[in-house]
């Protein structure tokens, strides 16, 4: 009964030591695993492999610092990738900012164009009438001088003055009805 005390114990212990073989090697394996990972940056496949590890020793210190690193890098790098992410959004957002600060300083350019544009025709319109109304009181003018109103003839050509004082025609009007007032006054003087 000794020798089968004996036989069981033994084949117990080479059992034992097998299965601790085999234990060691799933180990080393997911550790191995996990490292490979953690150098690849793949921070969950290196914690799932150091969980799995773990399950296999829970006291052992290479599965234990592997976990501790793994979560330590995963947690940069997502705090990298959360800065990231936000600098982008800043960028996205000052993009944005500088399209509609293109977009208002071109709308008001074209609106200052716009304004320049109907200024310009309101100028127009009145440089046009006021040569029309300088044109009809030289017309008044001349014709107030032919018939011989010669105050009345200077008095319009002084409106025209008023109007454009460099106007030529009007001073011509003046001269030629001054001319003629003084040749009819003297006229009368003589009659």
């Amino acid at each position: 009964m000794a020798v089968v005390t004996l036989a069981v114990v033994v084949g117990g212990y080479v059992a034992i030591k097998m299965m601790a073989g085999q234990s060691q090697q799933k180990l080393d394996g997911f550790l191995q695993t996990g490292q490979s990972c953690f150098d690849t940056r793949d921070f969950a496949c290196a914690l799932d492999n150091a969980g799995l590890a773990l399950q296999q020793d829970s006291n052992d210190p290479r599965a234990l610092s592997l976990l501790q690193r793994a979560q330590a890098a995963q947690v940069r790098q997502q705090q990298l990738q959360d800065a990231a992410q936000k600098q982008q959004l800043l960028k996205a957002q000052s993009a944005e900012a500088a399209r509609q600060a293109d977009a208002l300083r071109e709308q008001q350019a074209l609106e200052r164009q716009r304004q320049e544009a109907a200024d310009r025709q309101v100028r127009d319109q009145q440089q046009q009438q006021a040569a029309k109304a300088v044109n009809a009181s030289l017309q008044q003018a001349q014709n107030a001088l032919n018939a011989g109103e010669y105050q009345s003839a200077i008095a319009v050509a002084r409106v025209v003055l008023g109007m454009d004082p460099n106007n030529s025609r009007a001073r011509n009007i003046i001269r030629q009805a001054e001319q003629q007032l003084k040749e009819a006054l003297n006229r009368t003087r003589i009659e």
